[in-house]
Protein backbone atom coordinates (compact mmCIF):
# COMPACT_ATOMS: atom_id res chain seq x y z
CA UNK A 1 0.00 0.00 0.00
CA UNK A 2 1.51 3.52 -1.00
CA UNK A 3 0.02 6.47 -0.23
CA UNK A 4 0.88 9.69 -2.52
CA UNK A 5 0.94 13.36 -0.80
CA UNK A 6 0.02 15.79 -3.63
CA UNK A 7 0.60 19.36 -3.45
CA UNK A 8 0.01 22.01 -6.03
CA UNK A 9 1.39 25.15 -5.11
CA UNK A 10 1.73 28.78 -6.53
CA UNK A 11 1.87 30.80 -3.13
CA UNK A 12 5.23 32.69 -2.75
CA UNK A 13 6.78 33.37 1.09
CA UNK A 14 8.41 31.67 4.12
CA UNK A 15 5.18 30.26 4.98
CA UNK A 16 4.44 28.11 2.16
CA UNK A 17 7.78 26.77 1.33
CA UNK A 18 7.87 25.78 5.19
CA UNK A 19 5.13 23.86 4.86
CA UNK A 20 6.19 22.37 1.65
CA UNK A 21 9.37 21.45 3.38
CA UNK A 22 7.62 19.66 6.10
CA UNK A 23 5.33 17.71 3.81
CA UNK A 24 8.61 16.26 2.18
CA UNK A 25 9.79 15.17 5.15
CA UNK A 26 7.07 12.85 5.27
CA UNK A 27 8.45 10.97 2.28
CA UNK A 28 9.34 7.43 3.25
CA UNK A 29 9.33 4.13 1.11
CA UNK A 30 5.54 3.88 1.43
CA UNK A 31 4.72 7.68 0.85
CA UNK A 32 5.88 9.68 -1.94
CA UNK A 33 5.64 13.32 -1.99
CA UNK A 34 4.76 15.19 -4.89
CA UNK A 35 5.13 19.15 -5.11
CA UNK A 36 4.46 20.92 -8.52
CA UNK A 37 4.86 24.68 -7.97
CA UNK A 38 3.64 26.77 -10.55
CA UNK A 39 4.15 30.33 -9.28
CA UNK A 40 6.98 31.07 -11.33
CA UNK A 41 9.21 32.77 -8.74
CA UNK A 42 12.40 32.06 -8.79
CA UNK A 43 13.70 32.43 -5.45
CA UNK A 44 11.34 30.09 -4.64
CA UNK A 45 12.14 27.62 -7.73
CA UNK A 46 15.42 27.89 -5.83
CA UNK A 47 14.82 27.11 -2.45
CA UNK A 48 12.24 24.10 -3.47
CA UNK A 49 14.80 22.39 -5.72
CA UNK A 50 16.97 21.83 -2.07
CA UNK A 51 14.17 20.33 -0.75
CA UNK A 52 14.35 17.24 -3.51
CA UNK A 53 15.13 13.59 -1.71
CA UNK A 54 13.95 10.23 -2.03
CA UNK A 55 10.02 9.75 -2.08
CA UNK A 56 9.87 13.24 -2.78
CA UNK A 57 9.46 14.76 -6.56
CA UNK A 58 9.49 18.24 -7.01
CA UNK A 59 8.15 19.82 -10.12
CA UNK A 60 8.93 23.07 -11.43
CA UNK A 61 6.29 24.17 -13.46
CA UNK A 62 5.65 27.26 -16.05
CA UNK A 63 2.08 29.47 -14.39
CA UNK A 64 -1.11 27.86 -15.17
CA UNK A 65 -4.68 27.45 -13.45
CA UNK A 66 -5.16 25.76 -10.45
CA UNK A 67 -6.83 22.90 -12.27
CA UNK A 68 -3.87 22.80 -14.68
CA UNK A 69 -1.83 22.18 -12.20
CA UNK A 70 -4.14 19.93 -9.71
CA UNK A 71 -4.69 17.78 -12.86
CA UNK A 72 -0.86 17.09 -13.93
CA UNK A 73 -0.10 16.46 -10.42
CA UNK A 74 -2.36 14.05 -9.64
CA UNK A 75 -1.06 12.72 -13.21
CA UNK A 76 1.87 11.88 -11.54
CA UNK A 77 1.12 9.98 -8.59
CA UNK A 78 1.47 6.08 -8.00
CA UNK A 79 0.03 5.43 -4.83
CA UNK A 80 -2.65 3.60 -4.62
CA UNK A 81 -4.24 6.28 -1.94
CA UNK A 82 -3.94 10.17 -2.43
CA UNK A 83 -3.83 12.76 -0.34
CA UNK A 84 -4.12 16.68 -1.21
CA UNK A 85 -2.96 18.86 0.66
Amino acid sequence: MQLSILIGTNRKGLLACSRIAQACSWAAPGIEVIVRDNSGDPKKRELLAQFRREHCNIILAEPCDALTNFSEILRLAKGKFVFLL
